[in-house]
């Protein structure tokens, strides 16, 4: 196994792709590397945490850069800094505010850089600006936020990551004047608490929890590491510190993927939910697991064990390790953002996504597309570059990793391309007519989008053209035997997502995907030819490919099962090979459960979902389902009475996840017991407007709900090629 010092890896990172040479700062995200910036603005959260990473590693010429680059955030006519600035470092109209985190960090890390070099100048310069922060503050009820000449606010939200950063910094530096304040904040910080379980994110100005907004791994990190600060005053702290650590590992760890969630709801359940998020647009409502969060939690359990000497939570900080290890880019350095999941209910995650959606307008390195911003999460920010050395100083990042080589069975596939399907549906439930209606209304320009509808409210999508949407859709006019409109065109427009890396994105400009580089290659088979750079895309998915035998999302993202499919079926449908067949198959073998089904990693918990995108690739490859009786045994009793399929074992009925149980019984050659009631299951969830809903009685979701319909159905009725099962998916 071979090892790497993370912070000296995250410090080369940094220093090479991130540092602006000719402009000074840090480039807020990067995707690949230098050549490669998603978004070159820069931001004085980052060189403040620079300063202070440079100083705790002692690397004084970058901290000397670092401090010139702080010059340029200057305020000219007020105490303090502006916090965003353009490429040129020029200040943008919205980066001239005085945020109070910000802000107090940035005095905190010049403080602290003036005392470990000796200079005299930054220490003042950090103690004014940590006492004008500090007055403000206490002035104006602690409020996060306020305009450039601290004269009025902006958010009067109280957020615990505030109270917790300034008990760290007004302790840390130890002054007598600031000692009053100190207990007064340890006094306002009581009121975030929530008995036992884990505290709030935000008090509004009464000291009342916004219980809207819940709570978050970061924030509760923040609070143990301050807390881990005065343990010297007060130890019934320690009693807070644990039962906030047992929250955290309660409420939120991560069932699949392990590791842990970065919120939850304000009683602690990991859920969507998206009516304060729809309202306030603060954030996405969608929980993931972040490896800033995760970073933050480390840094927190270690200042903690060095407080107290008390290594009961090593455990803990051996997965957050882990964890950090497996978002660390092995291709190109640094440390990934992290990973989400499809929800299937509002507190029932599925699979793995690369992409946090719904994120808050002018999110660093998020992306518009249609009426939705996402963020792709294998890019990487300076800030989570910054707080990973602060965490991780001699730490080792795990490079490589051994599975056990399993047996196996060759069996080739039936790959006969003669056929999709053999007929329209004659026994279904569903109004074919009716979603041909809506599906064709999706048509946008050349291409399609995700629904039919303009300007929708609600969480809707909008019927901007998406290449994940084109897939779909020509899936199932191909299916229905219906003509596919402009083809010509519509290569034209997916040809022009491919990026110079040879891999597309959603659209064009937008980053690389293995997923959407599935979507292009598959839509332009179903048109009959491959209309874009052949041999850059190969190499490309190729590179997707990780030491372990999988597939991620990108080149360096850790691998999965659900991203192992794509890559095993573009290369299969381009004639080619992975770079390492034998590990791949490996990989997938290795994810099998006792059960007969299939986890989403490696000694992952066996779902629907990954079972048939297992079943999938090993078939393409070549390869026999090892205990095949085993795996039809498990899937069919996931069945619920009402035909629809649980995802897992006492889970709740998923519409998604039922498309992939049918799929993965179709592969092996089987049905559901109760064909009759999964059709019937199927179409109550036909809206009135003709599309498809992932819960009845609702109004329709996107294509990609209607293709499940469509392709589910069909193979209840056995007609459709399942070699076309295996492929279009």
């Amino acid at each position: 196994m071979t090892t790497k010092t993370f912070s000296n890896e995250l410090e080369k990172i940094v220093l090479n792709d991130f540092m602006d040479e000719k402009n000074g700062g840090l480039f807020a995200s990067i995707n690949t590397g230098k050549t490669d910036i998603v978004t070159e603005d820069k931001l004085l959260l980052d060189v403040s945490l620079a300063i202070l990473a440079f100083t705790q590693l002692k690397n004084y010429q970058a901290l000397e850069e670092c401090i010139l680059a702080l010059e340029k955030f200057k305020d000219p006519n007020n105490i303090g800094y502006f916090e965003i600035l353009d490429t040129t470092s020029l200040p943008y109209e919205v980066g001239k505010i005085k945020t109070t985190f910000t802000q107090l960090l940035t005095g905190y890390s010049l403080y602290e850089a003036g005392q470990v070099t000796d200079n005299e100048t930054l220490q003042i310069k950090g103690s004014e600006l940590i006492e004008k922060v500090s007055d403000t503050y206490f002035k104006y009820n602690h409020a996060m936020r306020f305009t450039e000449d601290w004269s009025r606010i902006l958010s009067e939200d109280k957020k615990l990551s505030d109270v917790s950063l300034f008990i760290y910094v007004l302790n840390t530096l130890n002054i007598e004047k600031y000692q009053t304040k100190s207990s007064s904040l340890i006094k306002l910080l009581m009121n975030f608490l929530d008995d036992q379980k884990g505290a709030f994110s935000v008090l509004n100005t009464n000291n009342q929890p916004i219980e809207s907004k819940g709570k978050t791994l970061a924030d509760l990190s923040l609070l143990i590491f301050s807390l881990s600060t005065i343990l010297d005053q007060d130890t019934s702290y320690v009693e807070i510190i644990d039962q906030t650590i047992q929250f955290i590992i309660e409420n939120y760890s991560h069932p699949f993927t392990k590791g842990y969630w970065n919120k939850s709801d304000s009683s602690g359940v990991v859920s969507v939910d998206s009516t304060p998020v729809y309202y306030n647009h603060a954030e996405s409502p969608f929980p993931i697991k972040s490896t800033q969060s995760h970073a933050l939690f480390l840094l927190a359990l270690k200042k903690y064990k060095i407080s107290t000497e008390n290594s009961q939570y090593d455990p803990i900080i051996k997965e957050l390790l882990t964890q950090l290890s497996i978002y660390f880019d092995k291709k190109n350095g640094g440390l990934m953002l992290g990973q989400g999941n499809w929800f299937s209910t509002p507190t029932t995650p599925t699979v793995p996504l690369a992409r946090h959606t719904m994120v808050p307008p002018f999110t660093v390195g998020s992306f518009v597309v249609g009426n939705n911003r996402y963020l792709p999460l294998h890019q990487k920010t300076a800030t989570l570059q910054l707080i990973g050395i602060l965490a991780l100083e001699n730490e080792t990042v795990s490079i490589e990793k051994q599975l056990p080589h399993l047996p196996y069975v060759k069996k080739e596939f039936n790959t006969d391309k003669t056929y999709v399907s053999t007929g329209r549906l004659s026994t279904s439930y569903i109004d074919e007519n009716d979603y041909i209606e809506w599906s064709e209304k999706t048509i946008s320009g050349f291409a399609f989008g995700l629904t039919p509808y303009r300007s929708p409210l609600g969480f809707k999508s909008d019927r901007t053209p998406q290449n994940f949407s084109a897939l779909h859709v020509a899936a199932d006019m191909k299916v229905l035997d219906k003509t596919i409109p402009n083809k010509e065109n519509l290569q034209i427009i997916l040809r022009s997502s491919q990026n110079s890396d040879g891999g597309f994105g959603e659209q064009p400009s937008l980053l690389s995907e293995l997923f959407t580089t599935y979507c292009v290659v598959f839509t332009n088979y179903i048109l009959g030819s491959y209309d874009f750079d052949v041999k850059m895309c190969i190499e490309f998915i190729k590179n997707c490919q990780n030491p372990d035998g999988g597939f991620g999302n990108a080149p360096g993202y850790p691998s999965d099962v659900w991203h192992s499919t794509f890559g095993t079926l573009l290369l299969h449908i381009l004639d080619d090979e992975p770079k390492d067949k034998e590990a791949l198959i490996q990989y997938l073998l290795n994810a099998q459960n006792i059960d007969g089904g299939f986890g989403v990693i490696p000694n992952g918990v066996s779902e629907t979902f990954s079972t048939f995108r297992a079943i999938d690739s090993l078939r393409i490859s070549g390869v026999d389902i090892p205990n095949k009786q085993k795996t039809i045994q498990w899937l069919k009793k996931l069945q619920d009475t009402n035909g629809g399929f649980k995802y897992q074992e006492n889970k709740t009925v998923s519409f998604v996840g039922s498309y992939h149980a049918i799929g993965a019984l179709y592969l092996l050659n089987e049905l559901p017991d109760d064909v009759e009631q999964a059709k019937k299951w199927i179409a109550s969830h036909q809206s009135p407007d003709g599309g498809f809903s992932r819960a009845e009685n609702s109004p329709s979701d996107t294509t990609d709900e209607g293709f499940i319909a469509i392709h589910a159905s069909y193979m209840l009725e056995q007609k459709i090629n399942p070699y076309w099962v295996a492929l279009i998916t």
